[in-house]
């Protein structure tokens, strides 16, 4: 399904910090803030995922939202860095981990 909306999104932050607090508030749920290195991956199946604080989650299903910063290069100029929009860290390491799989098969 796909969702059109207009260009100028100016309930953009509204709905963020709605979102934010329905989430926060929910007992249903459990969050963790951090980044994905890697996906742990046991006789070809995702059983989870590491941060990068070496927190490891197990589950029976993964979902990945890379956003738009995994394996990203920045170009300034004639430099090149890895990185993200808004000073974002690359997630080149979870990229590693979608390479591994996809050799396994």
């Amino acid at each position: 399904m796909a969702v059109q909306s207009p260009r100028a999104q100016c309930d953009k932050k509204m709905y963020q910090l709605r979102l934010k607090q329905t989430l926060e508030t929910s007992t249903k749920s459990d969050l963790f803030q951090g980044t994905v290195s890697e996906l742990v991956v046991e006789n070809e199946v995702v059983r989870g995922c590491r941060t990068d604080f070496d927190v490891e989650f197990r589950a029976k299903t993964v979902v990945v939202t890379t956003g738009t910063i995994s394996s990203r290069l920045m170009h300034i100029g004639d430099n090149r860095t890895e990185g993200g929009r808004l000073g974002d860290f690359s997630a080149k390491t979870l990229s590693g981990s979608f390479a591994t799989i996809q050799a396994l098969n």
